[in-house]
């Protein structure tokens, strides 16, 4: 299958193999982003050994793995052995035999797993490279989908790795415009509206996006994959945390108390909600979910970065725990009992959000901004005795001293700006310049599914309207 999008890390990766020194890389990114198929198309012809570790395999079943893995290649035999120093010293000496006259790729996927604790992996992998392979015409490719494992214990190493890594490559999923030329090349058309429709829920993720059948209408789809009895994303939920994380049930709980909130949650509400201590654990579950693009720190506008607050940005999740974990017992239950509720509504009007804060490159280019410095951030209030409160999702502040105030709706037709809801906007900048002080000029800037309806009331308050098509 051809590779869609990715093009800065195909050329790092092409980069790497011209290099005429040796090449440490790290690859990172969450579980179904496309690592593994990256690597393995780019250096489909140079990929002299690979190895995956095993999940919650023991070190024993981790070097078997490994001793069956230079046979496959047909590297040679490597003697049984319980110490990864013996098997790395064996497995240099089989490769020293190879006719390797042009650089090629040894690529060591969910290295997390490998590394077995208490199991000398890591330190071995590292005098490996540093007495043989930091010697050679090769790359060494190194991945995982726990990104803050690697971060932590290769990138940031204070010992034997320290600083040995030449390229690290984050896999991020695909943006909008990303997505849309997956299914142009599985020659599926759709709509903005459609793929959107999709993006809610599945994200940019590759594999989720697989499933997706040109000969489906998108409620067919979103009852094949992940509804039926069998369809092949109904248990991903719970599969896809469990082998990121251990005593993955504490992630799943942050996971869970985000996806119940629209506005996001501080770190003392979530303390509140999971009943996780505030400490140290709970810092490093919520960095292994941010590091991983699950979860987004959003500022708050104004406030020092402990203000901030946390939302959910994995849109699979967010589906999952609104209309899947609770699925009713029926087995007549499926995608049409909820694709038309208030429920779902709220839920696009949510997600959709998400998208336009994750395309924010895409909303500064479309308003002709992109070589302005600007800070995004958002901004909430509680109500007082001058004013009442009120909540910005979404707020762009340029260097230029203007702001826009980003206001987001997703629907199936031309968007009418009431009387009513002007009132509200009008309300809503008055609160904003009363509690913070800002005096500059601000723009009210509307990102609709299928444009605004031109009335009067848009005409006096909306400066700008975008639809979906311009952040794609």
């Amino acid at each position: 299958m051809e590779i869609v999008g990715r093009s800065s890390e195909i050329d790092k990766l092409k980069l790497c193999l011209r290099s005429d020194k040796p090449e440490l890389v790290a690859m990172t990114g969450r579980r179904r982003v496309g690592k593994t198929f990256l690597v393995r198309n780019i250096y489909k012809s140079e990929i002299k050994f690979e190895i995956s570790g095993i999940n919650n395999g023991s070190k024993q079943d981790q070097i078997l793995n490994f001793i069956n893995a230079c046979q496959y290649y047909k590297l040679g035999d490597i003697p049984k052995s319980n110490s990864w120093i013996d098997i790395f010293h064996h497995f240099s000496i089989l490769l020293d035999q190879q006719n390797n006259d042009n650089k090629y790729v040894l690529f060591f996927d969910e290295l997390p797993w490998l590394a077995t604790a208490r199991s000398g992996f890591l330190s071995a992998f590292a005098n490996f490279w540093n007495t043989w392979a930091s010697r050679q015409n090769i790359v060494v490719v190194i991945c995982g989908s726990a990104t803050s494992w690697i971060i932590k214990h290769v990138i940031n190493n204070k010992g034997g790795l320290h600083n040995r890594i030449t390229h690290h490559i984050n896999i991020r999923p695909f943006t909008l415009s990303e997505t849309q030329l997956f299914f142009i090349h599985k020659n599926i058309n759709l709509s903005s509206y459609q793929l959107t429709q999709l993006y809610m829920v599945f994200g940019g993720i590759p594999m989720y996006l697989e499933y997706i059948s040109k000969d489906n209408s998108i409620p067919e789809n979103m009852q094949q994959t992940i509804f039926d009895k069998t369809a092949p994303l109904l248990h991903e939920y719970n599969n896809l945390y469990a082998a990121l994380y251990n005593n993955h049930e504490d992630y799943t709980k942050i996971i869970k108390a985000l996806s119940q909130s629209n506005k996001g949650l501080s770190r003392e509400q979530i303390v509140t909600k999971t009943k996780i201590a505030n400490g140290g654990t709970l810092t490093k579950i919520i960095n292994d979910l941010i590091f991983s693009d699950f979860v987004d720190k959003h500022n708050s506008y104004g406030k020092k970065a402990k203000n901030a607050t946390y939302k959910l940005k994995d849109f699979f999740s967010l589906f999952y725990h609104r209309f899947v974990e609770d699925r009713k017992p029926d087995p007549s239950y499926n995608f049409s009992h909820i694709m038309n509720t208030p429920a779902y509504y709220v839920f696009q009007g949510y997600a959709y959000e998400n998208v336009c804060y994750h395309h924010v490159t895409k909303i500064k280019e479309a308003l002709g901004i992109a070589a302005v410095a600007t800070e995004v951030s958002s901004y909430q209030s509680k109500a007082n005795e001058v004013v009442p409160g009120t909540q910005i999702d979404l707020i762009i502040e340029r260097a230029d001293n203007c702001l826009h105030i980003i206001e987001v709706k997703f629907s199936n037709a031309p968007y009418a700006i009431t009387k009513k809801y002007a009132a509200e906007l009008g309300l809503k900048e008055t609160v904003f310049r009363n509690n913070t002080g800002y005096k500059h000029q601000i723009f009210y800037t509307m990102i609709t599914s299928h444009g605004l309806i031109d009335n009067k009331y848009s005409k006096e308050i909306i400066n700008q309207s975008l639809m979906i098509d311009k952040i794609m």
